[in-house]
């Protein structure tokens, strides 16, 4: 994964550093990466619940409620991830990309988050965007200089 330079909110101390990933457990991250409909995969977590819930205690049964609400919205947010059929215009070191849907907030994108690109023709190489500036449809982000401006991309937040 390739990584363009991230937005530096200039209140931010020297000795903040973004935060890892924190990746869901093996039970529940098969049903993020599966291609389980947002129903489907809600109904295997309550089956899963409703077997269970008698054996969890109150601190593991909300730390499970937890993940669930993790793994809803990695839903929330994939389906907004979209194919592009055309180049990113370039407005100096950024690309503006557009975000059907952005003026109407859905989805939300704050500065500083992130957005990955991959070309279709070549599933290898991963580009990691950071968003500089939100306009009413589009976003400007920065990419990293091995970035490609072909068409035909899949966009995902």
């Amino acid at each position: 994964e390739k990584r363009g330079t991230p937005y530096r909110i200039q209140s931010q101390s020297k000795l903040n550093r973004p935060l890892g990933m924190y990746n869901l457990p093996k039970s529940y991250s098969v049903l993020a990466n599966g291609s389980y409909s947002d129903h489907h995969a809600r109904n295997i977590v309550l089956r899963y619940l409703e077997k269970n819930v008698l054996k969890l205690n109150q601190k593991q049964l909300l730390h499970e409620l937890l993940w669930i609400e993790e793994l809803q919205m990695k839903f929330d947010i994939s389906r907004y991830d979209f194919d592009l059929g055309q180049r990113i215009n370039k407005e100096g070191n950024l690309y503006e990309l557009p975000v059907e849907g952005l003026s109407e907030n859905k989805p939300s994108i704050a500065l500083g988050d992130s957005v990955l690109i991959q070309d279709i023709s070549n599933n290898t190489e991963l580009f990691r965007g950071y968003i500089h500036f939100v306009k009413r449809d589009s976003v400007l982000l920065s990419l990293h200089p091995d970035y490609k401006n072909t068409p035909f991309k899949t966009v995902k937040f």
